[in-house]
C-alpha cells in the first residue's frame, strides 16, 4: 500500500490517538489516509485532522494483511 492513499475502512476499527492515547471506534466507511506504517501498526489520518494509530490486529479494516511471525522452538541444552 502507498502512503498517503485514500482508504476507505471496510469495518469499525478501534484505534489511538494522536497524541492523547485516547481509545475510540473508527466506523465502517470512513475515509483514512495512511500517513505511516510501522511494526505493523499504522498512522493514519482523518479528513477531520485527526491522527491515529492502529493496531495490526485491524489491519484487514484497511485493505492490509499482517504475516505473524513464528519463532520456531530452540531446545535449550543444560
Amino acid at each position: 500500500m502507498a502512503t498517503h492513499e485514500l482508504i476507505t475502512l471496510s469495518r469499525d476499527c478501534e484505534a489511538i490517538m494522536i497524541p492523547s492515547g485516547e481509545r475510540v471506534t473508527l466506523p465502517a466507511g470512513i475515509e483514512v489516509r495512511v500517513i505511516q506504517t510501522l511494526g505493523g501498526s499504522f498512522t493514519v489520518a482523518t479528513d477531520w485532522g485527526h491522527m491515529l494509530r492502529i493496531g495490526s490486529e485491524d489491519a484487514d479494516a484497511i485493505g492490509e494483511e499482517i504475516a505473524l511471525r513464528i519463532s520456531p522452538l530452540v531446545p535449550r541444552s543444560y
